[in-house]
């Protein structure tokens, strides 16, 4: 467990370098309020997870990210300090990209020195606690142990705190542990997987000319005009079948009445057939096993070599030929579900242990916090090629815009400019980045990636010491800003 630690003057030393280089200074104003939370369509911002606990009992809390809350017993305080009893409201979101970010209205901003840097994330969390309508507190010598999946596996991320006025205050260096959760479940999901394979080995019957038989209804005529029927062939592939060239004299029992072997689908549950068995040059014999299981020995004409492999009775022949080659393969689970209950229930498991998997972060960076509150993973931004410019922002029919927001390609960073704050925007060259301001009415205007590429970042450059004036004409998107999903849409492409 990581506990709180005080932070090193040799760490303040080294936060002094790395904040303090290729900063912009700012404001007095602009300094005022640095952790002030202003999501922009409040209805938009990331809905809370709900926990209702027994704060006098140790309470462990998991996110479908991976990520685990553990809230020791008694460790939950009111305002008094006092211990708080009866059932208190945990509350709870995380945030992991862009646009997470962009609706939660949490500045991504750092200052040191008064000068600003921005904040590429790998997670951020808010966590608050609150017993009928009453914020509590985590008791002075407690803590609450959060240990945060993130899906940025990279080490060079620090752990920040926001205090809502000074803005983000760093807490310690967290290292990335692998995510032991994710890591069971692709053990469980791969292992799933061999299970479903070997049960889904290619269906086959033990003569093409079975086929025929069912496809003409055993017209001869049509069989001997369509024996080399291309389409036909086609069509046997898209159900899935495998046709071998071998005999079967034997009748088996389905649902209690007799068929001919070789009028059959069969699956098979072991290794491939050899070559030779699957050919006329042979003799096939088979001893049921228990149910629609059988054992197949194959013996080689002219030959002491012999064959054994386990195979199972799946329908009629002519049952398959009922359905289109679509309905077959989409569908046949629930055809013939009588036959199939235990290759369902593996679907269904593996399906549901995919799903969670793919949930699940890659990575857990673990801390113990002294307080609720809004939390980061982050390092800064990278701008070493950065062309500082005072920008003019356009939108058609919009007298005047409040502010725009650069999202650069890692998908990870949001960069938000003021009006007051356009004669300091930095344009990152070879970054395929956008512009992005949404309205009060919830209209969004863009100025694409495709436009951002098409900046002559040279010219700009040979511009010298003189910052240039550079004008955006930003796209008014003809829906109005409804869901989080829409707005993933119109900026497709960041973090891809």
């Amino acid at each position: 467990m990581l506990l709180k630690k005080k932070v090193s003057v040799g760490q303040l030393f080294l936060l002094f370098i790395l904040f303090g280089m290729s900063a912009c200074n700012l404001s007095n104003d602009s300094l005022k309020n640095l952790g002030a939370v202003d999501p922009p369509i409040p209805e938009l911002a990331k809905a809370y997870t709900l926990f209702e606990i027994d704060p006098s009992k140790e309470n462990v809390l998991e996110i479908a990210s991976g990520t685990k809350i553990t809230i020791q017993a008694n460790s939950l305080v009111n305002e008094a300090g006092d211990l708080v009893s009866g059932n208190v409201t945990i509350k709870y979101r995380e945030y992991h990209d862009a646009v997470d970010v962009l609706l939660s209205g949490i500045p991504m901003d750092y200052q040191a020195q008064g000068n600003k840097r921005t904040m590429q994330t790998a997670g951020m969390f808010d966590l608050a606690g609150a017993q009928k309508d009453q914020a509590v507190f985590i008791k002075e010598d407690a803590g609450i142990q959060v240990d945060f999946a993130s899906f940025e596996a990279g080490t060079d991320y620090n752990f920040f705190a926001l205090d809502q006025e000074e803005g983000w205050e760093f807490v310690d260096y967290v290292a990335p542990q692998p995510n032991e959760g994710r890591v069971a479940l692709e053990k469980e999901v791969n292992s799933l997987s061999r299970k479903l394979k070997s049960k889904n080995k290619k269906s086959f019957v033990f003569n093409y000319e079975a086929i025929l038989d069912v496809a003409y209804n055993n017209n001869w005529e049509k069989i001997k005009n369509n024996r080399n029927n291309k389409s036909l062939k086609r069509k046997t592939e898209k159900y899935g079948l495998e046709s071998y060239e071998s005999r079967v004299y034997q009748v088996v029992k389905y649902k209690g009445n007799s068929y001919p072997a070789d009028m059959m689908v069969w699956n098979n549950k072991g290794k491939r057939w050899p070559s030779w068995a699957r050919t006329k040059r042979c003799q096939i014999e088979l001893k049921s096993i228990k149910g629609s299981l059988y054992e197949a020995t194959v013996k080689k004409n002219d030959s002491d070599e012999v064959f054994v492999g386990r195979i199972e009775l799946v329908v009629p022949l002519k049952y398959i030929f009922k359905y289109t080659p679509d309905q077959w393969a989409n569908n046949s689970k629930n055809i013939f579900q009588q036959i199939s209950k235990s290759e369902e229930k593996l679907r269904l498991e593996l399906e549901e242990k995919r799903k969670r998997m793919e949930q699940q972060a890659e990575v857990i960076r673990s801390f113990e916090i002294a307080g609720f509150g809004i939390y980061n993973y982050d390092k800064l931004l990278k701008e070493e090629d950065r062309i500082d410019i005072i920008a003019d922002f356009k939108l058609k029919d919009f007298e005047a815009l409040d502010w725009v927001i650069c999202l650069p390609k890692d998908g990870k960073t949001v960069i938000k400019y003021p009006k007051s704050d356009w004669n300091k925007v930095s344009l990152l060259p070879n970054n395929a980045a956008q512009f992005v301001t949404i309205l009060p009415d919830k209209s969004v205007g863009i100025y694409s990636v495709e436009e951002y590429a098409a900046i002559k970042f040279d010219e700009l450059k040979a511009v010298g010491d003189q910052k240039p004036q550079v004008k955006f004409e930003l796209i008014e998107k003809t829906e109005l800003l409804e869901s989080e999903d829409q707005l993933r849409d119109l900026i497709a492409g960041v973090g891809a």
